[in-house]
């Protein structure tokens, strides 16, 4: 397969697993759910699956490397901040770490924060995060944006950290609030954009007080930054 068909395909699966029905599949936690949301999810697990297999021959070579689209490399971090289920979070994270670890894109550390701020929890009947590596993750995070952090690294992170304020948990939400001050500023104008609509989708959609809530807080946040 050449370079160029490649990324054709890359560009087609990315398109497919970003439509809205597939993307917030989310069957998680509930005592009834319908085929059709269980066969959404099983097609947004093995779309990521697809995304990181292409995204490893492309970069298996220098060559090819560069000619990924950095547009299309945003769309497939755009993806992060609205695709709800866990357990295709958790695999598409993982996946991600493994095929981008060495590429330069993003760095291995930031890989395997977003990583951890996904894992979900073992030896549970119900798809929960593992609050004990989240909350680890999360201190990563400001730990990270101190250090430096260029446009897609603050971008990949912050669209799993705005995830977690939807949580239940509450330690989870109030450290992803903290989080999200500090990547705000690393942020460009495009993902700023994008995070403000998917706060605003939130506002509209949501019906717990207490995630309401920290939406608000959020969406103060980037209020007080623009």
């Amino acid at each position: 397969m050449t370079i160029c068909t490649t990324i054709g395909f890359l560009e087609i699966v990315v398109s497919l697993v970003s439509n809205k029905s597939i993307l917030e599949a989310s069957p998680q936690n509930s005592s009834f759910t319908s085929n059709r949301e269980n066969r959404n999810e099983d097609l947004l697990v093995f779309g990521c699956a697809a995304i990181n297999g292409l995204l490893q021959n492309l970069l298996a070579n220098d060559s090819s490397r560069a000619l990924i689209p950095e547009a299309l490399l945003n769309r497939i971090l755009l993806m992060m901040l609205s695709m709800e289920s866990r357990k295709a979070r958790e695999t598409f994270t993982a996946g991600l770490h493994s095929v981008l670890g060495s590429s330069g894109i993003l760095k291995s550390e930031v890989l395997g924060t977003i990583q951890n701020l996904n894992t979900v929890k073992r030896g549970t009947a119900d798809v929960n995060l593992d609050y004990d590596k989240v909350l680890a993750a999360l201190g990563t995070v400001g730990e990270l944006a101190a250090r430096g952090l260029n446009a897609a690294e603050a971008c990949a992170l912050l669209f799993n950290v705005l995830n977690l304020i939807k949580c239940d948990e509450y330690a989870v939400r109030d450290y992803s609030l903290h989080s999200i001050e500090k990547l705000i500023e690393h942020i460009s104008p495009q993902t700023f954009l994008s995070c403000e609509r998917w706060l605003l989708t939130q506002l509209k959609t949501n019906t717990n007080e207490l995630v309401l809530k920290a939406v608000l807080t959020t969406v103060k946040k980037f209020c007080l930054q623009s």
